[in-house]
């Protein structure tokens, strides 16, 4: 009877320690933390970052690239992008554009130069839709600008910036673009050699002169040559009785160059001036100019007013 008792005692304990393990079961599942609360985030986005596409570069003709300059003039050239803001195109403000030669560096165009820096700080807004405006951006090209078709690695660039109502930056860069060498030459338009008492003689010197102008991209020689002078009233005078040299020097005239039919020069065939282009930053560009001087003989059996025409042509140095 007193192993029944002692039976009995055990399960007793047992039962209550069960008991107190379940108890503390679920008070530890009350303590924790429950999957079905939340805490709510939020942010607010005040300005989306502008994008861009299609951006290109052309003549103003409409025609693709290279460009082709115009000698002692400028032409057009056009640049032009579609830039997008998620905001609306009212975000999208402040166009400007360059079109710049960076002559191998990192230059992007800081200072206006008619050789290779050409900015448009009013850039146009062609079209636009509810999010996009279609900007265009125009530079004249004077005829000085730098060459870049000799086969080199360095090319013109097309820039378009602009700028969101929250002055957020965006760059877009074209291709890469060429200029085509220009060779072109300006000249005096008329040249006055003076008038002569009698047929039979000679200038004494070469002291009628011609501006002659580089108005292209390369440094440049030339030839010079001229036609027959009809007289009004007898006879005529032959391009070799027209002389020209490089300097005026009294006296000089039997020691100048005749000229011919042809296009002529000194022994290696030209005037070597060696012109260089204009390295001007303004636009226009200033002038690189030199002087070629000429003088006259009048052959016998002529009389009036006689005249012609004289041609240089520009070749390269």
């Amino acid at each position: 009877m007193g192993n029944n008792r002692t039976t009995f005692l055990v399960l007793i304990v047992a039962a209550i320690a069960v008991a107190l393990f379940i108890r503390g079961g679920e008070v530890l599942t009350t303590l924790a933390i429950s999957s079905t609360n939340s805490t709510t985030t939020s942010i607010t986005l005040t300005n989306s970052m502008t994008n861009s596409e299609g951006g290109v570069c052309y003549n103003g003709d409409g025609s693709a690239m290279p460009v082709n300059l115009v000698g002692g003039s400028s032409t057009r050239v056009v640049c032009n992008v579609t830039v997008n803001d998620p905001d609306g195109w009212q975000q999208i403000k402040l166009y400007h554009g360059n079109f710049y030669y960076p002559g191998g560096t990192s230059d992007t165009c800081m200072q206006l130069n008619s050789t290779h820096c050409y900015q448009n700080m009013s850039c146009q807004n062609i079209t636009k839709n509810s999010t996009a405006a279609y900007v265009e951006c125009g530079f004249n090209m004077w005829y000085n600008a730098q060459n870049s078709s000799s086969g080199g690695t360095t090319h013109w660039y097309g820039n378009v910036t602009v700028n969101d109502s929250n002055y957020e930056l965006q760059t877009i860069i074209g291709n890469l673009y060429d200029v085509n060498s220009l060779l072109a030459i300006g000249v005096t338009p008329t040249l006055a050699l003076g008038g002569v008492s009698q047929a039979g003689l000679n200038s004494t010197d070469c002291s009628n002169s011609v501006t002659v102008t580089n108005y292209g991209n390369v440094q440049l020689d030339w030839q010079v040559n001229a036609s027959t002078m009809s007289c009004t009233v007898l006879g005529s005078i032959p391009p070799g009785w027209i002389h020209a040299n490089t300097t005026n020097t009294a006296g000089n005239y039997r020691d100048a160059w005749p000229l011919s039919a042809t296009l002529t020069g000194p022994v290696s065939s030209k005037w070597d001036f060696n012109l260089s282009q204009s390295g001007s930053a303004t636009s226009p560009p200033a002038e690189i100019t030199t002087t070629h001087y000429f003088g006259i003989g009048i052959p016998p059996a002529t009389s009036g007013t006689c005249t012609g025409v004289i041609w240089f042509a520009a070749i390269l140095s």
